[in-house]
Parts: structure tokens; C-alpha cells; sequence
């Protein structure tokens, strides 16, 4: 097993700077891009995108996906105004230098929606250049919200650039196994959000204090000799046990971080603990 530890930074900090900061104090050399500076990163000119770059490589950090909001709108949504943000995402991916671009796959859309689905993710991989793939994230309320309906898009497009990343938590607040849909999904999954989450409330918490069995995940990553990333999303705004933990915390040096940063740092924490 070969892996990179990167992130959604944003949620240390709107703020790039801070973002980049605590990156580089905790040894992680990559980044999942989503917020800069309180904007989506789609929403960056080409222009500004080449700024960003420069900046990034600045401080020795390097983009290991675009955690993009495609396919994050209604089924019932017009398309075309969608399908040219991921043109321009595409671009942003060139000049980030990065092969990974994670979408989903639509809102409000069922069994009956299916066929509409598979017409909107063809068109993104009709637009998708050589050398770049798509990530498809099992995500809450889209069509692929569980690991057969995952499953049923990437074998309807085996063989093109999508692939999977591998969310637990989110599986888990839709009351699937994580372990069972890590097992049928295994064969498509290139990337992996590192969260948990309890399946008796859908409460998220750091990886390995909830039922994601995060000690066995990384087993099965193992086992498959895994080359790759983690990437730490924790959601953690509402984890209840933090003070418990703070007391005896050494991972949080700065006593007067904002609770992003103590939270990014806890799931951090969490993570390197499990890792062999």
C-alpha cells in the first residue's frame, strides 16, 4: 500500500493562507480543492486559477483532486448551463495539474430518472480529455446514494474515465454496510474520504468512533495494495465528544485555534493513529 494523506481544506479555514498553513504543519503535501478564500473553486477564472497555482507550488503543495460540485443539481435541472461549468473545470484541472475531478450523480433522481442519468454523465465523459477521470462520490439524497446504484453506473461505464470515491460516512446515513459496499465497489475504487459516522443517528465523528470499522477499511486497502489518496473531510462542527478529548490532546498544539482547525487536526489525528 502506497498512500498520500490529503484534504478538504476549506473546512480548516474560508482563508487560503490559514489552509495552507496548517497543511504544510501537519506534513500533508496535498490538497482536494473546494473553497479559496470563501469561493468555490469552480467559481475561480482561468486567470485566478493560474494565480492559485502559483501559490499552491509556493508552498510545496500539490492538488490531488477538484472537489467540485458537478452533478450536484436537480435531475429536473437544465443541463447545458452545468455541462459548461465542467467544461471550464476541466480547464482548471489542467492547469492544476491534477487527473482527478470528483462529481455526482444528481438529485431527485430514481429508478424512473435512470436513463436521464446515464445521458447527463455521458455527456461529461464525451467532454472528458485523455488523462483526466472522474470520481464519482457515493453522496446523500443523488442517484448513486448506495454501493448497487454505484455500482450500476460504473459498470455502465466500465471502461471510461470513472471511477469511484469511497465515502463510509455517507453510506453509513443511508444505512449501508460500509464494509459489504467497500467489498462490491473495491474493483472501481481509486479514491477515499476519511470520515465515520454512526449508523444509529447518522451523527459524523472522527474515523474509527463510528461504524465505518475504519481498523478494517485500511486492512482491505492493504490487501488490494492500494495506491493512492486519503483525503481527511471531516464535518466535525457538531462532534459532541471534542472537549472530552481536548483535555489530553497533543495533536492541538495552538490552544487558540478556531474550531475548524482544532477539528481538521482531530480528524488528522484520528486517521494517523489507525494507519500502520
Amino acid at each position: 500500500m502506497r498512500i498520500e494523506l490529503s484534504g478538504f481544506a476549506d473546512e480548516i479555514n474560508p482563508l487560503m493562507d490559514v489552509q495552507l498553513r496548517v497543511l504544510n504543519d501537519l506534513g500533508i503535501r496535498f490538497i482536494e480543492l473546494r473553497g479559496v478564500d470563501g469561493n468555490n473553486i469552480t467559481s475561480l477564472t482561468l486567470e485566478e486559477t493560474e494565480t492559485l497555482k502559483k501559490k499552491l507550488e509556493a508552498n510545496g503543495v500539490q492538488v490531488s483532486a477538484i472537489g467540485s460540485p458537478l452533478g450536484k443539481i436537480s435531475i429536473h435541472d437544465e443541463f447545458e448551463p452545468h455541462l459548461a461549468l465542467f467544461d471550464h473545470v476541466v480547464k482548471q484541472a489542467a492547469i492544476l495539474g491534477t487527473k482527478y475531478i470528483r462529481m455526482f450523480s444528481f438529485y431527485d433522481a430514481d429508478e424512473k430518472e435512470r436513463d436521464e442519468v446515464l445521458r447527463r454523465l455521458d455527456l461529461f465523459l464525451k467532454h472528458t480529455p485523455s488523462g483526466l477521470t472522474l470520481l464519482h462520490e457515493n453522496e446523500k439524497g443523488i442517484y448513486g446514494n448506495t454501493a448497487p446504484r454505484c455500482l450500476d453506473l460504473l459498470e455502465t461505464f466500465k471502461g471510461a474515465p470513472l471511477l469511484a470515491t469511497y465515502d463510509p460516512a455517507n453510506l453509513i446515513q443511508e444505512k449501508q454496510d460500509a464494509l459489504e459496499s467497500f467489498d462490491l465497489l473495491k474493483p472501481y475504487i481509486a479514491y477515499v474520504h476519511v470520515k465515520d459516522a454512526r449508523m444509529e443517528d447518522g451523527a459524523v465523528v472522527p474515523a474509527g468512533m463510528g461504524d465505518a470499522h475504519w481498523d478494517k477499511l485500511i486492512s482491505r486497502l492493504e490487501e488490494m495494495n492500494y495506491e493512492g489518496f486519503l483525503s481527511l473531510e471531516p464535518h466535525l462542527a457538531d462532534f459532541a465528544g471534542y472537549h472530552a478529548l481536548e483535555r489530553e490532546a497533543d495533536w492541538m498544539k495552538d490552544k487558540s485555534a478556531d474550531n475548524g482547525e482544532a477539528m481538521f487536526r482531530l480528524a488528522h489525528h484520528a486517521l494517523t493513529q489507525l494507519l500502520p
